[in-house]
């Protein structure tokens, strides 16, 4: 029988709670880009998109869906990647 300590989601709810939990964000589109930065506002995220243009644009500031500006999206702390190997990094996965 698995311990509390051994589940998985073992100290999940407390690293939210702290908000040291590290998120990410599958897709970078007009849904999951205003989800990203806004999570970004309370926990350190990770945005993945297979779209190097996209992430391009993300990178510069630029949202061409025009859901979230140039200056809330640079201040987010939003890492964009198209790397699928940082997502093991990530608590927590928002698809």
């Amino acid at each position: 029988m698995a311990t509390p300590d051994s589940h998985p989601t073992a100290g999940l709810i407390e690293s939210l709670s702290r908000r040291e939990a590290r998120l990410a964000v599958i897709g970078l589109g007009y849904v999951g880009l205003p989800l990203a930065v806004r999570f970004a506002a309370c926990f350190p995220v990770i945005g993945f998109d297979t779209r190097a243009e996209r992430l391009a644009q993300l990178r510069e500031g630029r949202d061409d869906t025009g859901g979230v500006g140039r200056e809330q999206l640079l201040a987010s702390g939003l890492v964009p990647t198209g790397q699928a190997a940082d997502l093991a990094t990530a608590r927590f996965v928002v698809v």
